[in-house]
């Protein structure tokens, strides 16, 4: 299910996913970043180093891909990973059990 609307808020700090009326999600871009799906970020993860975003990163860019997923542009340059809804949704919720 695609959101209804997509928002970069605080100058890019946040990404916010409106997927209905009372169903609203915010990420922050440090949370994005740091769980790019890209390729060289999954083999940094698998190979046990930590990903840790930088404090002042922010969102640069947003593209839709197909109805599935957006990439995500970030001002370091990273912009190579597609973030499908399911993943943003799985992202939120595991975001929200850690508070």
């Amino acid at each position: 299910m695609q959101p209804e609307k997509i928002q970069s808020l605080g100058k890019g700090s946040v990404l916010r996913l409106t997927w209905a009326p009372n169903d609203v999600e915010d990420l922050p871009a440090t949370a994005l970043w740091a769980n790019c799906p890209s390729a060289g970020a999954r083999r940094q993860r698998f190979d046990g180093d930590e990903r840790i975003a930088p404090e002042d990163i922010r969102i640069s860019s947003l593209d839709l891909v197909g109805n599935y997923a957006i990439n995500i542009g970030f001002s370091d340059g990273e912009a190579r990973g597609i973030y499908p809804w399911v993943f943003l949704r799985q992202l939120e919720r595991s975001s929200s059990a850690e508070r």
